[in-house]
């Protein structure tokens, strides 16, 4: 599955038929999947072998892999098969970054070219890939603002499948929760307010669950740093272990619920709702007309503190009223006309 500009697998064993979706595969994707259902569209075999590549240490710094893959994908009127060899390569521990462009150019160099899909199950149906660095740029605040949104999004669909898998990502998975609630909520003129409210609930409800996880973590390492701090004669008898006890026992319990509650039928639900994401944002207006203005709240201006009779204003109310905000229309100005979390600050035409 997609992960940024790497693909995360999955491996189970198969059950059944080669047709039937194993149950360990549809319950780990479960929120990936946003409750729609799993169906078989290819089978692919593939004969590998692997290389790597260690370093001083005997750690392994690359892997490179040599697949010879055979695919079948069933059609309406006939099945298509392909066949192709494909090479492919991981960082390994002791690896670092550069070593990936090194193997990239070993392997150009010796007749190999891009692979014209991401992965093996799209080059059998013949899907092509898209890179990211195909993308434009954001070039309007509406698409900036879609971008970000769209970055916890995927935030939230990553930590989901890491959090089925066990293997943490409570804290990740917060933090998009919390970072989507807070945009939603400053860029309130822009979205739907009945689709934001609930949307919202629903992460109020999944940050909770993951909050009190999360929580204990964060407490049992400040304790524990706090304790080891301590002077030894101040420290009397196993004050740190019986702390970490008592919170490493309530963090297992937030687990286990949170745990119950992604996989429950109404959990599913729930954390599906909370992972539906914000798809349905568009940057444009209502109805073709921007919202109905609201009025100005009454504000006067004092004029203590002036050091020029005649030059403060005087207390008025305003006789009119106007939109409280920006309108959803004027989210096609420049990118750099607006500010929110993880865009540079730019000048602002209000």
């Amino acid at each position: 599955m997609p992960a940024g500009d790497a693909r995360t697998e999955i491996r189970v064993d198969p059950t059944g038929s080669h047709t039937t979706v194993p149950k360990e595969l549809a319950a780990l994707t479960a929120g990936v999947r946003r409750g729609q259902s799993l169906r078989h569209i290819v089978t692919v075999h593939t004969d590998r072998t692997v290389q790597r590549v260690r370093g001083a240490a005997d750690q392994v710094v690359v892997e490179v892999t040599d697949d010879r893959v055979d695919a079948v994908a069933p059609g309406r009127r006939a099945a298509t098969l392909s066949s192709w060899r494909e090479i492919g390569r991981t960082l390994g521990p002791a690896g670092g970054e550069n070593l990936l462009d090194a193997v990239d150019a070993r392997l150009t160099g010796s007749g190999a070219t891009v692979s014209t899909g991401p992965n093996e199950v799209a080059r059998a149906l013949g899907v092509t890939a898209v890179g990211v660095a195909g993308h434009r740029p954001a070039r309007t605040a509406g698409e900036v603002l879609g971008g970000y949104l769209a970055d916890q999004d995927d935030a939230l669909i990553t930590g989901d499948l890491t959090l089925r898998r066990g293997l943490g990502g409570i804290h990740p998975t917060r933090v998009a929760t919390r970072r989507l609630r807070s945009t939603l909520r400053v860029f309130a003129d822009f979205v739907d307010p009945a689709r934001a409210q609930a949307f919202d609930a629903e992460l109020s409800w999944y940050a909770g669950l993951l909050g009190g996880v999360r929580d204990r973590e964060v407490q049992r390492a400040r304790f524990t740093a706090a304790i080891a701090e301590l002077p030894e004669e101040l420290v009397l008898g196993p004050v740190g272990s019986r702390i970490e006890q008592h919170l490493l026992t309530e963090q297992l319990q937030q687990q286990k619920t949170l745990d119950k509650a992604m996989n429950s039928a109404t959990g599913n639900s729930r954390t599906s709702s909370a992972n539906t994401g914000t798809r349905w944002w568009r940057p444009t207006c209502y109805g073709g007309s921007p919202p109905a203005p609201r009025p100005t709240p009454m504000r006067t201006v004092s004029p203590t503190g002036c050091s020029t009779p005649g030059n403060c204003a005087a207390p008025r109310t305003p006789d009119r009223t106007r939109p409280a905000g920006p309108t959803i229309c004027r989210l096609d100005r420049p990118a750099s006309a607006v500010v929110f979390p993880g865009v540079k600050r730019g000048v602002t035409d209000r």
